[in-house]
């Protein structure tokens, strides 16, 4: 432990102020003239501030900080969307000459646009045709391959020999018809308010 190289750390100097360090770094430090001065000037330190008075706050002097900051942690207002845009195209010549181009080629595709399917009516008429004509076979083609996967289900059979017998949907035409009505009849009873002489009786 005489060696300069096993000089006492930082922690070890803290258990030390507090009583706990070990033997053998007790020993280099009484051989060791540097960590000896070093700890002696952080016991000195540490006297010091030990015979500083505590600080105690009066009662409301966070409330009275907090009043003193108020202004300058307050955010600031956000300004309109359209103003922090202007500025960022204002911002340098480059960024307005970039929104500029930008403008002019949305205006400009717009344009020939509109030129071209007032030049080109026919050909706009004919490709709409085309397309509700095109629309109207995928549609049909997604109605026949539905009601075929539907013919092909196992439990079509037994719904359509159901269903094709008047009694048998008229018995449960008319049961749930009931079971809907006494549902209705209930839920009004429920919802309906007490009478007054039972609410001044409860009361």
């Amino acid at each position: 432990m005489t060696s300069e190289s096993l000089h006492l750390s930082l922690d070890d100097l803290d258990a030390f102020l507090e009583g706990h360090l070990e033997v053998v770094k007790l020993r280099h430090l009484e051989q060791c003239d540097p960590c000896r001065e070093f700890a002696k000037a952080e016991q000195q330190l540490a006297a010091r501030l030990a015979a500083l008075p505590l600080f105690s706050p009066e009662i409301g002097f966070a409330d009275r900080v907090m009043i003193a900051f108020r202004p300058a942690l307050a955010p600031a207002p956000s300004a309109p969307m359209w103003q922090r845009t202007r500025d960022r195209v204002f911002a340098s010549r480059r960024s307005f000459a970039l929104a500029a181009g930008l403008a002019l080629a949305v205006v400009g595709s717009m344009g020939a646009s509109v030129a071209w399917s007032l030049n080109h009516q026919d050909t706009m008429t004919a490709a709409g045709h085309w397309l509700t004509s095109q629309a109207g076979q995928a549609l049909w083609v997604t109605l026949r391959g539905l009601a075929s996967n539907l013919f092909e289900q196992p439990w079509y059979s037994s719904v359509r020999s159901f269903v094709g017998s008047p009694e048998r949907l008229a018995l449960v035409s008319g049961s749930l018809s009931l079971a809907y009505l006494t549902g209705v009849l209930t839920l009004r009873r429920l919802l309906k308010a007490p009478a007054p002489g039972l609410v001044r009786a409860n009361a």
